[in-house]
């Protein structure tokens, strides 16, 4: 008769294999074709640009380096480019991207602008930019 063990379902099971040794199998058995291979390469460096955000912030660089945009321009550049509007704002939030509403205007638009051009961003005439995230 066996014991009972309390904490045998939190324990790995004794024939677990090593990471990628499937893989390694169907490579040496010639199961995966030069194309698959290549395929999971690019899908894996995808991954990790998709988690570090290298390009979406390369791209907000891009496009505020000059001065002030207007968000919505920001987004549609950013969509054609295959980057989502919650991936925007994480990168912005990441990068301190000032976000502020346009004034003197009766629908002035959202604009976006890099911490070192805020001073050149604010109107010398009226009531002074406030940053304001949304």
């Amino acid at each position: 008769m066996s014991e009972f063990d309390p904490f045998a379902r939190h324990r790995a099971p004794k024939n677990r294999h090593r990471p990628g040794e499937n893989t390694v199998r169907q490579l040496n058995s010639g199961a995966l074709n030069p194309h698959a291979i290549k395929k999971a390469i690019d899908h894996a460096i995808k991954k990790v640009i998709e988690k570090h955000g290298a390009d979406r912030e390369t791209f907000l660089m891009d496009i505020l380096a000059n001065g002030p945009v207007p968000a919505t321009i920001v987004e549609e550049r950013g969509a054609a480019h295959g980057i989502t509007r919650k991936q925007l704002r994480k990168a912005r939030s990441k990068m301190r991207i000032v976000t502020f509403k346009e004034t003197g205007k009766l629908n002035g638009c959202w604009l976006w602008v890099l911490p070192q051009h805020i001073q050149a961003a604010q109107p010398t005439i009226g009531s002074p930019v406030v940053a304001v995230d949304r």
